[in-house]
């Protein structure tokens, strides 16, 4: 199935659920961070590192919750983007 004609967290939801399929675990997800006193930056999580995508959130292994909406783009193994929101 495509991702044309998909809503945009439905895609993302998408990209990072086929890449957990297809063993990417070392891939890279970066979402915007609400830092205190500092404002928003992007940090980084593995795909390895997720424990669920359930509805609009991805739960890592540690019990974080990364809203869906705040993905931003997904890095491979040697850094390089593979894809971005923006």
């Amino acid at each position: 199935m495509g991702l044309c004609g998909l809503g945009r967290r439905s895609v993302i939801k998408q990209v990072i659920l086929k890449f957990r399929i297809l063993g990417y675990n070392d891939y890279l997800v970066g979402y915007r961070d609400r830092v205190h006193g500092l404002g928003e930056r992007i940090s980084y999580f593995k795909i390895s590192d997720i424990a669920s995508v359930e509805g609009e959130t991805i739960e890592l292994n540690d019990g974080s919750l990364i809203p869906i909406h705040r993905i931003v783009e997904v890095r491979d193994s040697r850094g390089e983007l593979v894809w971005r929101r923006w």
